[in-house]
């Protein structure tokens, strides 16, 4: 690993380490500090949900729609037994189970 590398990873550790141990006000913390957001609470309400649909562009909100569906589809056929498919062209996605 490289210099950079040690230095980038040493913390990332760290903030991982500080989210274990702090949990939820780790994560106040961390925002305050990487972000300038000063947060009461980590829960998200109903309305900033549903404006947050309103200010995402369609094309936008069915790409992470797409790209949900793909998730669960993969892990869910992931749990008990390798497989290969051809999801979309161009795209093989599979895994090998070996035990």
């Amino acid at each position: 690993m490289t210099g950079r590398n040690a230095e980038v990873q040493a913390q990332v550790s760290a903030i991982i380490e500080q989210v274990r141990t702090e949990g939820d006000a780790a994560l106040v913390s961390l925002s305050q500090k990487f972000d300038g957001v000063s947060l009461e609470t980590l829960q998200v309400t109903f309305d900033d949900i549903q404006l947050a649909y309103q200010l995402v562009e369609p094309e936008t909100l069915a790409a992470l729609r797409d790209a949900a569906a793909n998730i669960t589809s993969f892990h869910e056929r992931e749990r008990t037994q390798g497989f290969e498919d051809t999801g979309r062209p161009g795209v093989i996605r599979g895994i090998k189970v070996t035990r």
